[in-house]
């Protein structure tokens, strides 16, 4: 089996020693698995040009990368040790690596070799562990039950225990070939809330150490909501975000599109950007509700434009000229703007999308359609998030909750532009604005 070593996170004395005595590490060799099942209009497969560790098209079985989960001792007597907390990294086979006789605090109690098991946690974070992580709470918004392979297959007790591990060997759970699988069907609650959790695992991925918003280090995604037992909300159809720390995944279909965490997490990003735990918007210019082609006030249109944005760089590479990100369905990478005259452009939501990504992209294209500027400027997703700070703070033209002074309209492109134009400089204005025709954005 190929060594990849994992990195261990939280509760880490089972990697300290004492250094006076001789390293006598154990390796723990397995892979970790969940049944792929989401919908393909916003998730790449992995044979798609562009895409960042797509969903395996030829293997329903996907490695659970940014996934953590705990090793632990089995005790036939007597309770079990914790070794150690550990994080996924790689696209296959890992392994994970702790101390044992010199251990701190003792872990061993004098035991020659561990019986090593895993047990998963339902957290996800970045694999660098820079950040928030995202852990999933049930509709009371408790944490799940662990998922543990302790007690082997029914048949044997020992089917998933690398039994005396020993010093200097690389210990499998499992044959070559073989998988713990923490999901093996994408019918269930669990393979949803595993899906969703891994559509927002891309996201922390993407924007790294910008997710630090939250006291505790974690971000709660629930899943599924109820009303009247889902605390402190009225459940949404599909998914709300809450605060900086919460969001909220409703339903199978929500759960499995391979886009609503990351939406969601995207409001949480600016947020968190706005050191805020809510935004002012307004979805009313055409009733209830808001469509992506649709135009509505520019507050909402952004806002969610932004959210849409976070999904598509979070699976599809803006450093590869082929990528071709879709959001529900939609196009992202198309030149040409949606409406044929420039200025019906300016509230729509997925322009807004577009002129995002064209910000980060690397495939400059030029202007098409009723477009009359190319395509010819370039940044990282994380400084477009960064770029969310530099709104000042208040109700004011330009100022981040802008929609709640009485504006509509506030908090859109324009504002983006004029709040960051200093740092960006040539090309900005005319990529954002002018190529996919939102010039017309309200100026105050």
């Amino acid at each position: 089996m190929k060594k990849l070593t994992s990195t261990l996170v939280l509760g880490a004395a089972a990697l300290l020693y004492t250094p006076q005595a001789a390293a006598a590490t154990r390796t723990v060799c397995f892979s970790l698995n969940f049944r792929e099942g989401r919908d393909t209009s916003s998730s790449p497969s992995d044979t798609e040009t562009g895409n960042k560790r797509g969903r395996h098209a030829d293997n329903t079985a996907t490695p659970a990368v940014g996934h953590l989960f705990e090793l632990w001792d089995k005790d036939p007597v007597g309770d079990d040790e914790f070794i150690g907390r550990f994080i996924k990294t790689t696209d296959g086979p890992g392994c994970a690596t702790f101390e044992w006789e010199n251990s701190v605090p003792d872990i061993d109690l004098g035991e020659a070799n561990p019986d090593v098991y895993v047990k998963y946690i339902n957290e996800v974070r970045h694999t660098g562990l820079n950040g928030d992580k995202v852990r999933a709470l049930d509709e009371t918004a408790s944490s799940y039950p662990v998922i543990s392979w302790r007690n082997g297959d029914g048949t044997d007790p020992d089917a998933f225990v690398a039994v005396d591990c020993q010093a200097g060997a690389s210990c499998d759970i499992l044959p070559p070939g073989f998988a713990l699988a923490i999901t093996t069907s994408n019918t269930t609650d669990r393979s949803d809330r595993v899906l969703a959790l891994d559509t927002a695992q891309r996201a922390l991925e993407t924007f790294n150490a910008e997710f630090d918003g939250t006291a505790s280090g974690v971000i709660e995604m629930v899943f599924p909501c109820v009303n009247g037992t889902t605390p402190n909300t009225t459940c949404p159809g599909g998914g709300s975000a809450q605060d900086r720390g919460r969001f909220i995944i409703n339903t199978s279909g929500v759960a499995t599109n391979g886009r609503s965490s990351a939406h969601e997490l995207g409001h949480l990003l600016m947020f968190t950007e706005f050191h805020r735990d809510g935004l002012a918007f307004d979805y009313s210019l055409n009733g209830s509700g808001w469509s992506r082609t649709g135009t509505e006030f520019e507050s909402a249109a952004v806002m969610e434009a932004w959210a849409d944005f976070s999904s598509a760089v979070s699976w599809w590479d803006d450093n590869n000229s082929g990528s071709l990100p879709r959001v529900a369905g939609l196009q992202v990478e198309t030149a040409a703007p949606i409406n044929a005259t420039c200025s019906a452009n300016s509230g729509v939501q997925l322009q807004s999308v577009k002129g995002f990504w064209d910000l980060v992209d690397s495939n400059n294209e030029a202007a098409a359609g009723a477009a009359s500027w190319p395509d010819d400027f370039n940044t990282s997703p994380r400084a477009l998030s960064d770029a969310w700070d530099r709104f000042a703070s208040g109700t004011g033209n330009r100022d981040d909750n802008e929609p709640s002074g009485g504006d509509s309209n506030g908090r859109n492109l324009r504002d983006f532009y004029h709040n960051n134009s200093s740092v960006f400089g040539t090309g900005f204005f005319t990529t954002l604005m002018n190529h996919n025709c939102t010039g017309t954005q309200d100026n105050n």
